[in-house]
């Protein structure tokens, strides 16, 4: 078997750490996929403000700037094997696995993962929420 790198989740939750992580879980706030994961979480942690008492840097996961609790912050990692030791096909494999994980996601969920969606897509998310409540969706029509 030959190491192409892998994809890892990344969740914020309660106070223990869950005792799997599965992309379809709702606390799974990204989908991410590496080749070299040790630097990539590093990346991550310092774009993301998880170390040096939460300072941020500009960078790639610069989406994590969601409210965080580092204390609940929970990552797992699946590496991807290949058999045959055909190294070039590590992107794809990992991209699709990716891919595949972030559909599950939003399948169980019906949405992406907050990070992946991007800022964009949660300010959307939340004016069609205000919408529907200025529309009267949603409201209790037995309240008095």
């Amino acid at each position: 078997m030959v190491y192409l790198g892998g994809i890892y989740l990344i969740a914020n939750s309660g106070i223990q750490a869950p005792l799997s992580l599965h992309a379809a879980d709702p606390s799974v706030i990204y989908v991410g996929e590496t080749s070299w994961y040790k630097r990539r979480i590093g990346q991550f942690g310092d774009s993301a403000g998880l170390w040096d008492d939460g300072l941020r840097t500009k960078g790639h996961s610069a989406g994590l700037r969601v409210k965080l609790q580092r204390d609940r912050l929970w990552i797992a990692f699946f590496p991807v094997e290949w058999p045959r030791g055909q190294r070039h096909l590590g992107i794809g494999l990992r991209l699709w696995l990716e891919a595949l994980a972030i559909e599950e996601h939003r399948v169980a969920n019906g949405s992406l993962p907050i990070v992946n969606a991007g800022e964009e897509a949660e300010e959307r998310k939340k004016e069609a929420a205000e919408a529907s409540i200025d529309a009267g969706e949603g409201e209790d029509d037995a309240a008095p």
